[in-house]
């Protein structure tokens, strides 16, 4: 039996959620079941490129920017002719678009379109292009909540969207040394309390209120510090707002780090404020390394703290709560250890490398065998037993 053929097609392979969720999938798939290639079109600033091509992908790339709408559209199909794919998968807004397009002109129907961020604004052309593509395409979400988004906007049935949650998986460091490593880096004692947040700086996440946060942990007391690992838009603005508050020693900036597991193995609570997500891994991967984890209750976080002993959700904007939460944890060590071993155990069990392979190999096997079945009836021979485009 020949592979499976699936192209996924995305706008830019910058180290984001989206493009890493990519990653772990095309590194985990059977190869002896499926052949796997992408095609991007935006050339961004610390891109895995050399990651996806060490997983064995096949690699497509033409720059958008530097012509015309009318050439790009024709380089995409001439990507997608080359490809012959059984199953074309579509990657965030843009690539949605554009990919589809490309792939019902060119006579694909095995077509998957992922979601993977809240739907906000749409226009008439949108909308549009919704209607077009609804019957002829199988849409994903990583969550209930972008499912939901897409019902409001774009009239797309919540129940016919299918729920793939993101996956993540890493070997948890030694947590004594990571311990150690983290508290000599940041200059601090060692029975100084460490709690971390991963994320961009920017929009939703919400940093001013970890400044708020931050301020009333001091005020209360506490010796914690505050280790923000990203970069982003708003990290000027940030920094500013902790000097004029005054705390500078009590927040630090790591900047863009490769050892984030050892960073959470070495801290003692995880916060994240937004005030929206998709589905963050953050939260994810913070469960999966046994932090206790203190998130906004953003509609996918109750998704992913679905098990209230696996972790404390605080209403959005909440710095009065959230640091009462934080406080309270910080004073109580086996609480910390219990929450911690029950959100990993948690993570472990729904939202697995394994599971989500599973899931998306029969997705695609799926889909491959309706293409084949398509192939090989004719439409005037089908009586009445076609699956639907």
């Amino acid at each position: 039996m020949r592979q499976i053929r699936i192209l996924h097609v995305i706008g830019q392979l910058r180290r984001g959620g989206c493009e890493l969720q990519l990653l772990g999938l095309c590194q985990r798939l059977d190869r002896a079941r499926f052949d796997s290639a992408i095609c991007w079109y935006v050339r961004q600033a610390d891109e895995l490129e050399e990651d996806f091509r060490r997983a064995g992908v096949r690699m497509h790339f033409f720059s958008k920017p530097s012509m015309s709408v009318w050439r790009f559209f024709e380089r995409l199909r001439g990507v997608v002719k080359e490809v012959e794919p059984d199953v074309i998968h579509t990657w965030m807004y843009s690539a949605n678009f554009w990919g589809r397009l490309a792939a019902v002109t060119c006579g694909v129907s095995g077509i998957i379109a992922s979601e993977r961020g809240e739907v906000r604004m749409t226009g008439l052309i949108d909308r549009a292009s919704e209607w077009f593509f609804r019957s002829r395409t199988l849409r994903l979400a990583n969550s209930r909540f972008i499912a939901s988004s897409l019902e409001r906007h774009f009239g797309l049935p919540a129940e016919q969207t299918r729920i793939v949650h993101n996956a993540v998986g890493f070997e948890l460091p030694d947590r004594e040394a990571a311990r150690s490593s983290l508290r000599r880096e940041l200059g601090l004692a060692a029975d100084t309390a460490v709690v971390l947040t991963v994320g961009r700086l920017g929009f939703p996440k919400n940093y001013p209120m970890l400044v708020r946060v931050v301020g009333r942990l001091e005020r209360s007391g506490s010796n914690a510090v505050v280790a923000v690992v990203g970069t982003g838009p708003d990290e000027d603005v940030l920094k500013r707002q902790v000097r004029g508050a005054g705390l500078d020693h009590r927040m630090r900036f790591l900047g863009f780090r490769d050892d984030v597991p050892s960073l959470l193995a070495g801290a003692d609570v995880f916060c994240f404020t937004s005030d929206s997500e998709g589905f963050p891994n953050a939260v994810l991967e913070a469960m999966l390394a046994g932090l206790p984890v203190v998130c906004t209750d953003f509609p996918s976080a109750r998704e992913m703290i679905s098990d209230p002993r696996a972790g404390i959700l605080v209403s959005c904007d909440d710095d009065a709560g959230m640091a009462e939460a934080i406080g309270d944890l910080l004073a109580r060590p086996e609480c910390r250890r219990e929450i911690g071993m029950a959100a990993r155990a948690h993570v472990q069990e729904h939202f697995s490398w394994d599971r989500l392979v599973e899931t998306m190999s029969e997705i695609y096997e799926e889909l491959a065998g309706r293409k084949r079945l398509e192939d090989r009836v004719p439409v005037e021979e089908d009586s009445g037993h076609r699956l639907p485009r």
